[in-house]
């Protein structure tokens, strides 16, 4: 199948979040509960448009029982070919079982210290959810997703991590995303190594590449969810985000520690 490999195609994905979130942010900035759910809302829309129709996204609660439930998740990724897939629908919101769930994403408007920590939270105890249920071993991926905010910068950054409790690296979220200000990725080059790794910078190139490589990893967690292997490996906006040209930092992030530096062989 024909592929586009036209960057100003993906570049477009950034400006038009940005154009909604400014004409929206300049009517209702005095409003900022709807603001947020007017950013959930063209956020849901913008991914809807790029996924198969056996996937739908949705807002809700993931149930195991009556002890195991998510708290309300902002976005999450629903494979409707899994039978049942849904105790309760409402429109877009639903309770649904983890094995429907391919990903998972919590959307900020602002992201700063407390939203840092109460999102991965979230995606901590969601990923826990994922083992129940699950004979195959799938994992509910995990990402946030912020408009705005503080700039990733490693100093900040040292200080969110550190103020969170450890857990196992398997719960971190796969990718950080705050549009105008940075992008973190869940990468181990081995296991001493395994962390969070930032990628800062303020030029809307860095922009609209970030968001490719968000979007190719929610598509990755659809394809691994439906058995789909690609003889090149990788998606379209894997293979098009150019992201040849944004470097791994060498200092990356670990919960309760913070900033690490690799070593130097």
């Amino acid at each position: 199948m024909p592929t586009v490999n036209d960057k100003h195609y993906y570049q477009s994905f950034a400006k038009e979040l940005d154009s909604k979130l400014g004409r929206i942010n300049s009517l209702i900035n005095n409003h900022p509960g709807e603001k947020g759910n007017y950013h959930e809302y063209i956020l849901k829309n913008l991914i809807s448009n790029y996924l198969p129709s056996r996937y739908s996204v949705k807002t809700g609660f993931i149930y195991v029982d009556d002890t195991h439930v998510s708290p309300q998740i902002d976005l999450m990724i629903i494979d409707e070919s899994q039978s049942p897939c849904f105790l309760a629908q409402y429109n877009d919101f639903v309770v649904t079982y983890p094995e429907a769930v391919c990903c998972v994403i919590e959307v900020k408007t602002t992201l700063e210290i407390e939203e840092f920590k109460e999102s991965t939270n979230l995606i901590q105890l969601v990923k826990n959810l994922s083992q129940y249920n699950n004979p195959k071993g799938e994992v509910i991926g995990g990402l946030i997703f912020g408009f705005g905010g503080t700039r990733f910068r490693p100093k900040t950054l040292d200080n969110w991590y550190k103020n969170k409790i450890e857990c196992d690296f398997t719960e971190y979220p796969e990718a950080i995303l705050s549009l105008k200000t940075g992008l973190i990725l869940k990468h181990h080059l081995n296991t001493a190594y395994e962390g969070h790794y930032f990628i800062t910078g303020e030029s809307d190139s860095l922009k609209w590449k970030s968001l490719s490589i968000f979007m190719a990893i929610i598509i990755k967690f659809c394809e691994l969810r439906s058995g789909v292997e690609r003889p090149e490996g990788k998606n379209a906006f894997e293979r098009f985000s150019l992201i040849r040209d944004l470097m791994l930092s060498a200092e990356f992030l670990r919960y309760k520690i913070g900033l690490q530096t690799r070593s130097k062989k």
